[in-house]
């Protein structure tokens, strides 16, 4: 046991003395080499864990940038993509230093591919744009776009399930690769056939299979990575077809060319496709062969040294840029230094210019001050005249609102008074909402010999204007009882028109305003009722037995005609509603529409067994929820007598 440990630190230490002579010699081989770019790769196809400080050693740019370039390429094969996209950003830097093209369309073209493999699409299309701009302003021909049209096909839209684009650009990859190297066109082939198996079209995916099958007749070393990718490719498609026999002879073809050349991306795959098919087989001896050999594959690649690897070489990169900020630093101060003297001719001729400015707005602000006073002058002069205008319209306001509270007692006086009503209706109510301080809507009551006349009336219009009517139609109605001795409600009607027409016609203007309204005569157990568009309603045991009025108002009509007086037998218990239009046309509720007659009908037979005091009480309520916030549009009248 002590032998073979003292042999094994022995190796150790002879591995380490050959690498360090192997390193000194290959760098003096890459300086004066003839073909750099053979040297390097000789180099780079040897794993060593010193690739960035060989890379400080080369003392030319444009070698360290090639050699940063190989070392991406060959971790890009190893699929390690931080050390890959660190040595990448690394070359750029050195191309962009040197102007060197092509380089820098490399770099372009490995970060577009890397940053696609690892699903980073965002910055993968970033240097997708820019490998594309620069080769078409540097006209570098047609293999460059091939390698374009591959990329973006095959590692940008493929991957984000865009089959049908990843289509297009392979195609016109194929069209531009034609007359080059057969490599391309066997991925370009193998891709595209890809694609159509998921888009489902097996005629078309089986035709470039087929093509691919013409490339590899021969076995030349050059297409053996192709091949790998291939057989890997076509396998899945036959698997996905149900060609089982095809699928696992591909498969495993595939898979041993990867392993022999540790191509992971295809070992990956492959063995990963295998284990499925051997499962769903129910062959669990190969399925776990195959499963073992995949999670073997995907150790090797994201292992924890090699974790460490590629947090190692991010922090390499820092350390690189950091030498070259210092580098910029000190660029920095000596240009500082050379341009102190036009700076301090900058800060003078600041100065001069801000005096300037500075003078130039005092005596702007000399200027405003001069007119703002003159302005002032004037507004006060406009206060003074508007603060007049104010207070005489305020004068005059209040003599309006005067005159109209003024009126409102005179319209109050013209009202039958609560003992009149009191007296002769003992079980009733009047409901009576002006919209305004006066209203166009009153309730008349006028005693008789032997009945009580009773009158809900709406003249035209509202507030003031209403108001005025209404004097006229209530003088109209009580100059047809105590005048003209008339008791009938129909005759009653038809003399108040009479009056109102007479009156009306007194102006030198065509008046033709008047009332509707609904008029009773009640005596013991009998009811006679007339109305001038507003109904007679009365309710007997839950039902409502409506009389609709004349249609025609109290005031010029064409073709009027006499007012029908409709005669009842009334019963214990019966109630009798008479009312203007005001409380059903409310606009209310959740929506904003009328109130209806429908909803209001229901109102008055769901109160039926309370008192009308009660009655009165409710129907206000139910009014005023009924219209909440919104403006009232209309007086309200509504009376109810109880027999």
């Amino acid at each position: 046991m002590a032998r073979f440990i003292l042999t094994l630190i022995s190796l150790i230490l002879l591995q380490q003395v050959f690498s360090e002579v192997n390193i000194d010699s290959l760098l003096i081989e890459i300086e004066k080499h003839n073909d750099n770019s053979k040297a390097l790769d000789s180099y780079v196809s040897i794993e060593i864990e010193q690739d960035y400080d060989i890379g400080f050693k080369i003392k030319s740019d444009s070698l360290r940038a090639k050699y940063y370039d190989k070392l991406s390429s060959h971790y890009f094969s190893k699929g390690n993509a931080p050390k890959c996209i660190s040595y990448s950003f690394l070359a750029l830097y050195l191309y962009e230093k040197n102007k060197d093209q092509i380089g820098i369309s490399n770099c372009y073209y490995n970060l577009s591919d890397m940053y696609a493999i690892i699903n980073d699409f965002e910055k993968s299309k970033i240097f997708f744009s820019k490998y594309i701009d620069l080769i078409r302003q540097n006209n570098m021909g047609d293999d460059y776009l091939v390698g374009y049209y591959g990329n973006i096909g095959l590692d940008y839209f493929m991957p984000q399930g865009m089959y049908d684009t990843a289509i297009v650009y392979l195609k016109k990859g194929i069209e531009l690769n034609s007359h080059l190297d057969y490599g391309n066109q066997i991925l370009f082939h193998s891709s595209i056939a890809r694609c159509y198996s998921f888009l489902g079209q097996i005629d078309s995916s089986d035709f470039h299979y087929k093509i691919l099958h013409n490339y590899y007749k021969t076995d030349s070393l050059n297409l053996i990575r192709e091949k790998a990718y291939y057989l890997v490719s076509a396998g899945q498609t036959y698997f996905e077809q149900n060609k089982i026999i095809k699928a696992e002879s591909s498969l495993k073809g595939g898979v041993l060319i990867a392993d022999s050349i540790k191509l992971i991306e295809p070992l990956l795959k492959g063995t990963q496709q295998l284990y499925q098919l051997y499962k769903a087989q129910n062959k669990k001896n190969k399925a776990l062969f195959y499963l073992e050999k995949y999670h073997k594959a995907y150790s090797s690649l994201y292992n924890t040294s090699q974790q460490q690897k590629s947090v190692a070489s991010l922090l390499n990169y820092q350390a690189e840029k950091k030498q070259i900020e210092m580098v910029a630093k000190q660029e920095l101060i000596e240009f500082k230094a050379t341009e102190e003297i036009s700076h301090q001719k900058f800060i003078r001729n600041i100065i001069i210019i801000s005096t300037l400015i500075l003078l130039i707005l005092l005596v702007i602000i000399f200027q405003k001050l001069h007119i703002s006073r003159k302005q002032n002058i004037i507004i006060e002069n406009q206060k003074i005249t508007l603060n007049n205008s104010y207070n005489e319209l305020d004068r005059k306001n209040k003599e309006t609102i005067d005159s109209i509270a003024y009126a409102k007692r005179i319209q109050t006086a013209i009202l039958p008074p609560n003992k009149l009503i009191s007296k002769h209706l003992q079980n009733s109510f009047i409901l009576y909402k002006p919209k305004d301080i006066v209203a166009g809507d009153f309730y008349w009551l006028e005693p008789t010999k032997n009945a009580i006349l009773l009158a809900a009336a709406d003249c035209t219009g509202h507030g003031v204007p209403g108001a005025m009517v209404s004097v006229v139609c209530n003088n109209g109605l009580n100059r047809a009882v105590r005048e003209h001795g008339l008791t009938d409600p129909g005759q009653i009607l038809d003399k108040t028109r009479e009056i109102v027409i007479q009156e009306f016609e007194k102006s030198e203007d065509e008046v033709k305003d008047g009332m509707d309204i609904a008029l009773c005569s009640i005596a013991d157990n009998k009811l006679q009722y007339a109305g001038a568009h507003n109904p007679l309603w009365i309710i007997r045991k839950g039902e409502i037995i409506e009389t609709k009025a004349n249609k025609q108002p109290i005031g010029k009509f064409d073709n009027p005609e006499p007012y029908t007086t409709h005669s009842f037998d009334l019963q214990k218990g019966d109630s009798i509603y008479i009312f203007s239009d005001g409380y059903v046309d409310q606009f209310g509720g959740e929506k904003g529409k009328k109130f209806k007659v429908k909803a209001f009908r229901e109102l008055l037979l769901s109160i039926q067994d309370k008192l009308m005091e009660d009655q009165k009480q409710i129907i206000d309520e139910a009014f005023e929820t009924w219209k909440g916030d919104l403006e009232q549009i209309d007086d309200v009248c509504v009376i109810g007598v109880r027999v």
